[in-house]
């Protein structure tokens, strides 16, 4: 039993112990109704769709392409004969000096030819100068008969004497320019010889930068191959992107782009058009950008994605891209949108499609109004029926993601 003089002597208070236990229940009941709320609307009520609502407004269409950076004012230093590599001094990166070895080759076959070069002009030299002394007496010879037969009064020598010693000084003639001729090529097999071995050992033609390496000591190279990629600086890329004619037609003057790269943990950096150039024709023309300011880690040779901007399209029909995948079971997409009419079903509206950011496409419907919800996929997979025929959609209503 309670006492109440031995309540009030002890100071006990039973009213307000009941009172705190009542709020500390309330709380926790407040508690689980927030609890369940905030799961309804991160999950969204259970019902059978995604939609979002069409809306009317500005889109700037973005085309995606795939390159490769380059450094301004690159230029390939490329073998100037067949041959094996012997020594590659040249840094595989770098900066590099104005005559700089990069690239010595085997010269042993070089260095015969050049020799044997060498002896034939020789001795095409000695040829040379034996049908000059045979001119050279011939053409005295002939002198000497003409000043007789001046002074004898045509007496001597005889007439047939006459014309052999003509005839010798135009033999001689004759040999003299094939010995000439013959020195004159084989002058111009040592120049050809000398210029490959000088070819064998290959410097950098200006100072600048090397961007690649593509050789090795002891590998075979032929004629016109690469062997260093050099570069005035690396503080200025571009990189080309291929584009089918439409699309570089679309591009406006100094269009803005995003150059993406694993590499770029800080994100995208910024490039400007500089210029469309053909293509190897096939109809297919490179847009060239150049990044505005490149930096590390970015670096020529690197494969980059290429986001292009092309002119903003303003005040058209925008649905999100999901919505243009989406059809009802039984049905295939394309070319078609779903909205949610009465009774939450799917209502189907023909459309045609524009351009694209990536996220929104432009649409156009005579049956599509700005707020209409639209259908952008499954909250919850159709439930097969029991007979394993088509599936059967689900019987909850429609809601937003």
């Amino acid at each position: 039993m309670v006492n109440p003089e031995l309540d009030a002597f002890l100071g006990a208070r039973p009213h307000r112990q009941l009172y705190h236990w009542l709020s500390v229940g309330a709380i926790v009941v407040a508690l689980a109704v927030a609890f369940v709320l905030l799961g309804r609307f991160v999950n969204g009520p259970d019902l059978a769709y995604y939609t979002a609502p069409v809306e009317r407004g500005d889109i700037t269409p973005v085309i995606a392409g795939e390159g490769t950076l380059h450094a301004v004012g690159e230029v390939i230093v490329t073998a100037t004969g067949d041959g094996a590599v012997q020594t590659v001094p040249g840094p595989a990166q770098g900066p590099v000096n104005a005559g700089q070895l990069l690239v010595t080759m085997d010269n042993a076959a070089l260095l015969a030819e050049q020799t044997a070069a060498q002896a034939a002009a020789m001795q095409a030299q000695g040829d040379v100068e034996r049908a000059k002394l045979s001119l050279s007496e011939a053409q005295i010879k002939l002198a000497r008969y003409d000043a007789v037969w001046r002074k004898s009064k045509g007496r001597v020598p005889s007439l047939n004497e006459m014309e052999g010693a003509r005839a010798d000084v135009g033999r001689a003639g004759i040999a003299a320019s094939s010995a000439q001729a013959a020195l004159s090529a084989a002058q111009a097999k040592v120049k050809s010889s000398q210029a490959r071995l000088a070819g064998s050992a290959i410097s950098a033609p200006a100072a600048g930068v090397v961007i690649a390496r593509m050789v090795a000591p002891g590998q075979g190279v032929q004629a016109g191959a690469p062997l260093f990629t050099l570069a005035p600086s690396v503080d200025r890329l571009t990189v080309a992107v291929s584009l089918d004619a439409a699309q570089a037609q679309r591009l406006a003057v100094h269009a803005h782009a995003r150059v993406l790269a694993p590499a770029l943990s800080d994100g995208p950096r910024n490039a400007t058009l500089d210029r469309i150039d053909p293509g190897p024709g096939d109809g297919k023309q490179f847009a060239v950008f150049t990044l505005d300011a490149p930096g590390a880690p970015l670096k020529p040779g690197m494969p980059v994605t290429v986001d292009i901007d092309l002119p903003a399209r303003q005040g058209v029909l925008l649905v999100p891209n999901a919505a243009l995948t989406f059809a009802p079971e039984g049905q295939r997409a394309g070319g078609s949108v779903y909205v949610l009419a009465q009774h939450q079903q799917p209502r189907q509206v023909p459309v045609a499609v524009g351009v694209s950011d990536g996220q929104h496409t432009e649409v156009i419907a005579t049956g599509l109004q700005p707020g209409e919800q639209i259908i952008t996929g499954w909250r919850h997979a159709p439930e097969k029926n029991q007979t394993g025929g088509s599936p059967k959609a689900a019987t909850t209503s429609p809601a937003k993601p």
